[in-house]
């Protein structure tokens, strides 16, 4: 059951609006603590960066003393890392900016320069980084089982043969590593071309926005949804069955994108309501074909 807040009753038909944060919404509206988790977002990444370069400079120099080469691709896997993982700090900073002349829709797009999943904070950003250094546990693990092996190898007398451990267990790792990194292409790919939100993103608007529809009576309604980053961008067109006050409408249209914001805060949410919709087919492009009457 969807559980959405109910409009102020005492409100009338102009609503005196709030002034807008640095996100683009009112403070009243969601209070807390979005400073104080981008503050620890950024501050987690600058740690990770410090760790991961450490690392990546130590391996490079182990390589270079060692000639192994599994040792060097780990070394430079982490070195190149915390190149990625300082400009997130950025990235991070950036796309909490809101709106100005330059980017009218706001900075939320940038995000898709650093593509990120998983849990930590909310944050898409550290999410990716958790996945990241689990690549480098297994890169790592590929380095003691490459030197555990020419040891064991060496030990035995079969130093010809060891010498192909290194190089081989690089290639085989690599290739195992493939697949992920092109997930995560594909997935970069699919927010670049404005693709759907996932299916259980989009059921969980379609729950919200038709508990509207049958609460308030409407006849019908469209929903058009894009997922770039973190951010889901919304179209909601509400077809009426009758005509309704202008002031009615806004408290409606109030109250459905509170809901939405408590289940995706980051999100660009447009509500269209009308009584005829056969102008909606002139809000998208036309092919050349098309008569337009």
């Amino acid at each position: 059951m969807i559980n959405y807040i109910q409009p102020d009753p005492s409100v009338g038909g102009m609503e005196k609006r709030s002034e807008r944060t640095d996100w683009g919404f009112a403070p009243d509206v969601f209070p807390g603590s979005i400073m104080s988790n981008q503050n620890k977002e950024v501050l987690y990444i600058r740690i990770v960066t410090l760790i991961c370069l450490f690392f990546g400079l130590l391996g490079v120099i182990l390589a270079r003393l060692s000639g192994s080469v599994s040792m060097l691709f780990d070394g430079l896997y982490s070195l190149i890392q915390s190149i990625f993982i300082f400009l997130s700090s950025f990235i991070v900073r950036i796309i909490e900016k809101k709106d100005d002349e330059n980017y009218q829709f706001g900075y939320a797009s940038f995000e898709l320069f650093l593509k990120r999943e998983g849990n930590v904070l909310s944050s898409p950003l550290l999410r990716t980084e958790a996945k990241s250094w689990l690549n480098d546990l297994i890169i790592s693990l590929a380095v003691l089982v490459s030197f555990s092996l020419m040891a064991v190898l060496n030990h035995f007398g079969l130093h010809s043969i060891s010498l192909y451990i290194d190089p081989l267990l690089t290639i085989l790792f690599v290739m195992a590593m493939l697949p992920s990194i092109l997930r995560e292409l594909f997935r970069a790919l699919s927010d670049m071309l404005d693709k759907a939100p996932p299916l259980e993103i989009t059921d969980e608007l379609d729950g919200i926005v038709s508990s509207f529809v049958e609460k308030y009576s409407f006849s019908d309604y469209f929903i058009y949804s894009a997922k770039r980053g973190r951010t889901i961008t919304l179209t909601v067109h509400i077809v009426l069955a009758r005509d309704m006050r202008v002031s009615f409408l806004d408290s409606v249209r109030k109250e459905m994108m509170m809901c939405i914001k408590n289940s995706f805060r980051w999100s660009d949410i447009d509500i269209v309501f009308t009584i005829d919709p056969s102008w909606m087919k002139y809000s998208v492009p036309l092919p050349d074909e098309t008569q337009i009457i």
